[in-house]
């Protein structure tokens, strides 16, 4: 009997043994991989800062930066909590806002500027190009400190610097502006034709505005190229695509006068 007992108390501390390194070697593997997914996550963060320290604009265009955190909100993910892509007003009165074709088509239903949350009326797109027109109740806005940005009369002339804002996701919501020259080419893709930018593009700020130096709005932001992927997002490190004022004054009046949440 002794000898039984015994048998089983040595086969129960090697057990013990074995769970033990077992469960040491799992807290190797998860810190090994929280480390990895650590360095990945600064390698992102150092991405973003650095085309923020190299392309943000100067304090002579301060009115600029100043307009385009008065006019840029953020579209609020429909998914699940978190941000999404950012829209432009262009009527506080009506509480109208533009933003990309391809975030209005995922319907959006929340909006938010300066820690305010509001609810989208409406929601439509048009399948020409990629521009999306949403709606708020005016009187939600109307006590924000939010203004709308003036159209520019025709589409820029190439060569001349423009300014680009939105809220990027991997900026965990923090604005950003970015400047660049206006490109002359023009890329015909899916989703429309867009005018080449020499700026950065990071995901979640396709819809920001795209203003000259009057602060006019001459795009909307809504592609990347030469993008490096991080965690599924596209980040623009050169060459960014807008949708042209001229293409969206195209568009204009179908989407005023199109089918609540539908594409027009």
């Amino acid at each position: 009997m002794k000898i039984w007992f015994g048998c089983i108390s040595i086969t129960l501390l090697v057990l013990v043994l074995m769970l033990n390194r077992q469960f040491i070697q799992l807290q190797s593997d998860f810190v090994k991989v929280n480390h990895i997914v650590q360095h990945q996550i600064e390698a992102v963060a150092s991405v973003v800062t650095s085309l923020v320290d190299q392309y943000a604009n100067e304090p002579t265009s301060q009115a600029v930066v100043e307009l385009l955190e008065k006019c840029t909100f953020t579209v609020l993910s429909p998914y699940e909590p978190g941000l999404f892509g950012s829209a432009v007003l262009i009527n506080k009165e009506k509480g109208i806002l533009f933003t990309a074709g391809h975030v209005a088509e995922d319907m959006p239903r929340e909006l938010r500027y300066d820690g305010v949350v509001v609810p989208i009326l409406v929601c439509r797109w048009t399948n020409d190009v990629d521009v999306g027109l949403l709606q708020v109740d005016p009187n939600l806005i109307c006590d924000l400190d939010c203004i709308a940005v003036p159209f520019a009369q025709r589409d820029p002339a190439s060569g001349i610097e423009v300014f680009s804002s939105g809220y990027p996701t991997v900026a965990i919501g923090d604005q950003v502006v970015f400047s660049g020259l206006l490109l002359s080419a023009i890329q015909e893709v899916q989703y429309g034709r867009f005018r080449l930018i020499d700026m950065p593009f990071l995901p979640g700020m396709s819809g920001g505005p795209v203003v000259n130096i009057s602060g006019e709005l001459v795009g909307i932001g809504t592609i990347s190229y030469q993008a490096r992927t991080f965690y599924g997002g596209r980040v623009s490190v050169g060459i960014s695509g807008m949708t042209t004022i001229g293409d969206i004054k195209s568009s204009f009046q179908e989407l005023l006068v199109g089918d609540p949440n539908e594409s027009c």
